[in-house]
Parts: C-alpha cells; structure tokens; sequence
C-alpha cells in the first residue's frame, strides 16, 4: 500500500488562537516548552507539493515534516503576541508533571530537522495579520 504522510508543527494561527481567550481574563497560563510554528499557508503549500508528488509517480512511503523557520518557547511566542496586540494579560509558568510534562519541555512537539521549513516567522506573521485586521 502506497502511502505519503506529511506532519506539521503547531500553526502559528494555534498558538495566536490560544493566548487570545486566556487573555481576556488578564493571565497567559503556558508551560515552558519549544515551539516551532509554522504558517499553515506554508504547510498547505507544503502538502499540495506532496498531493502532486504522489499523484505523478509512486508514493514515498515515508513521512514528510513541516515547521516554522525558528523554534522558540512558548512564553517567548506569547511576549511577542501582547507586544504586536497591546495586550497586558501577564504571563503565569504553568508546570506540566510527569512523563507528558517531560516529553513537551524536551521538545516533543517540535522537530530538529525537517523536510520543509517554512520562511515567516511567529512575528512577522503576527505583524501582517495586525495589518490586515
């Protein structure tokens, strides 16, 4: 069975999606851990590349990754997004325990070397979508 799997860090519109509620209650509750978002116009271009890769000859039978241009720590990504949207919700740690608490501050969610790196980064993302609105 051919088959072609792409897999993408956190979007950028994810990580931006969840300060915005917690903010409106004046706190960003967010546990240390690397991020390396990506735009998912990035990763759409990304796996219509893949569609049409697979479409013209035999699938890959692997696994393609896709992630942002710069990994950072959440509470990074946060500060960036109070000081594109004026927002002053304060940052709380939050520990996450365990095994799961271990794996997301090692970097479980991110990726060392991926296939396709996408170029806008959290901030300049967060800037044009200020633009915009």
């Amino acid at each position: 069975m051919d088959w072609t799997l792409v897999r993408a860090t956190q979007f950028h519109e994810l990580v931006a999606g969840l300060f915005a509620p917690m903010a409106r209650f004046g706190v960003l509750v967010l546990p240390g851990m690397p991020l390396r978002t990506v735009a998912s116009a990035e990763v759409a271009v990304a796996v219509a590349v893949a569609v049409a890769d697979a479409a013209g000859g035999p699938a890959l039978r692997a696994r393609v990754e896709v992630a942002g241009p710069e990994t950072a720590d959440v509470r990074d990504l946060a500060r960036q997004w109070r000081s594109v949207t004026g927002s002053r919700a304060r940052i709380v740690p939050l520990v996450l325990p365990g095994a799961v608490g271990r794996a997301v501050r090692s970097g479980a969610l991110t990726t060392e070397r991926p296939d396709v790196t996408g170029t806008t980064t959290f901030a300049a993302w967060l800037e044009e979508r200020e633009l915009r609105d």
